[in-house]
């Protein structure tokens, strides 16, 4: 049995510092940029199938597409941002099963890259009971904000890979 999560991808926005409109071929090419960067994430993957891909292979830019993911078995954990991998489990293993907070750890491990390259812009994972986790990147970089019902909570680290 799966749990299926939602994960929200936004693509970049340089055309708008660019001057440029959001149906500019360049908006064009940063959603193709994220397309691929989704793909090559999340495709073919063991611990997870993408049940629905949403506009991301829109032949239309979208500043945000959002996909349907089924979490199939739990992923192996990796060293990178080990301690905010920590701090996430601890904060919602009590909310979600332990194949979901793998599912979210996952995830993220394989789309920190894809964010680090600037291939993709903020992230974010809806869990089943209403959890929002979303990871934003910054320069020198990254935060986990997990925001349940009323409240909020963020954390910065420094590895990425």
């Amino acid at each position: 049995m799966s749990e299926s999560i939602r994960l929200g991808v936004y693509r970049r926005l340089d055309n708008r510092f660019e001057g440029l409109p959001d149906d500019s071929p360049r908006a064009l090419e940063l959603h193709e940029r994220r397309r691929l960067a989704l793909h090559e994430a999340l495709d073919k993957q063991p611990d997870l199938r993408v049940m629905e891909w949403g506009q991301t292979d829109d032949e239309e830019p979208h500043e945000f597409v959002e996909l349907v993911v089924a979490i199939l078995a739990t992923p192996a954990a990796t060293a990178v941002a080990k301690s905010a991998f920590d701090w996430l489990t601890d904060q919602i293993k009590d909310a979600v099963g332990g194949v979901v907070v793998d599912g979210v750890k996952g995830l993220i491990k394989r789309l920190l890259p894809q964010q680090k390259r600037q291939r993709i812009l903020d992230f974010n994972v809806t869990l089943p009971n209403g959890t929002v986790v979303t990871v934003y990147p910054h320069d020198d970089h990254s935060e986990i904000r997990l925001s349940t019902t009323g409240d909020s909570v963020t954390i910065q680290f420094d590895e990425v890979p």
